[in-house]
């Protein structure tokens, strides 16, 4: 039975494959920093971050796909030190609101689950998000994607093990921030 099952997994992402609709994209990171004071111990903070992504075309106006997350911190001190861990899970659906040539604007859907654990402390996470996606085809390969996080919705909740949970829910539109950088994630996927 459990045969069966992989061979039937196999085919579908291999018909999958073969018809040019699987994409790929992430993010990989590294990260440090050194903070000097006048007075005390110096700070190290270093950070490493794997975040990768694949999803399926279903048509030209829906996609599905999911991303993982996994990031490693740790901040020396001097005297002493933190070390936190934590990944996430999260399945995610797009569809195509408005299309103009090779640009596109797509609403995106995403649950999540996730954990981690700093120093001796326990966390899980889950949650769910809605913001807008543009998105612009530099060829039939290549896509260049940009997550609008100045609107969203969105709830989540973080529960450290024997501590405290915090529910957060949120729902915005921020007009100060539409031109800001960092508000802006513009990422590629490349689709097979």
């Amino acid at each position: 039975m459990k045969k069966t099952i992989l061979i039937m997994l196999i085919s579908v992402l291999c018909t999958g494959f073969a018809n040019a609709q699987v994409y790929v994209g992430g993010s990989l990171g590294f990260g440090t920093e050194t903070e000097k004071p006048e007075v005390g111990d110096k700070t190290t903070t270093t950070s490493f971050s794997f975040a990768p992504e694949v999803g399926y075309s279903l048509n030209s106006n829906f996609e599905l796909g999911i991303s993982l997350a996994i990031v490693n911190l740790k901040t020396d001190f001097g005297s002493s030190e933190s070390k936190s861990n934590a990944w996430s899970i999260a399945p995610y659906a797009r569809l195509s609101v408005i299309e103009f040539g090779n640009f596109s604007v797509w609403g995106q859907a995403n649950l999540f689950v996730g954990g981690g654990k700093q120093n001796s402390q326990k966390a899980t996470s889950f949650g769910l998000n809605i913001q807008p996606v543009l998105k612009y085809n530099l060829s039939d390969h290549f896509s260049l994607l940009a997550n609008l996080n100045f609107l969203n919705f969105g709830f989540s909740q973080t529960k450290i093990k024997d501590v405290s949970t915090t529910t957060s829910f949120g729902l915005g539109v921020d007009s100060y921030d539409v031109v800001t950088l960092g508000d802006i994630s513009v990422g590629f996927v490349y689709k097979f």
